[in-house]
């Protein structure tokens, strides 16, 4: 098993708070905390030495522009259409760049 990250933790809520950024909306406002909240688990790293060593893989784009791509395809794949062929160009290149020794 592989874990692929961009070498920095990030919290749950500056993930959300990052996408809402990302996404434009204007009247989202995350919440930390609320009942169960102290199960859940404030901060996740991914540790991707395993795939840098067997993969020879780094990551080639940062997580805000890794969330604006995801963002995108989902947009247009879920929103209001399909997305244009320069879209999936766009989202297939970074995932092909992802992947190349």
């Amino acid at each position: 098993m592989f874990n692929f990250g961009w070498g920095r933790g990030v919290s749950v809520l500056e993930l959300v708070e990052r996408i809402i950024r990302i996404s434009g909306a204007t009247t989202l406002v995350p919440e930390a905390g609320g009942a169960g909240a102290g199960h859940e688990i404030q901060d996740q790293w991914l540790d991707s030495t395993r795939a840098r060593e067997v993969l020879r893989w780094c990551p080639e784009i940062d997580l805000d522009r890794g969330l604006a791509l995801t963002l995108d395809w989902y947009r247009g794949h879920l929103g209001h259409g399909r997305p244009t062929a320069a879209d999936d160009e766009e989202v297939g290149t970074a995932w092909t760049s992802l992947s190349r020794d």
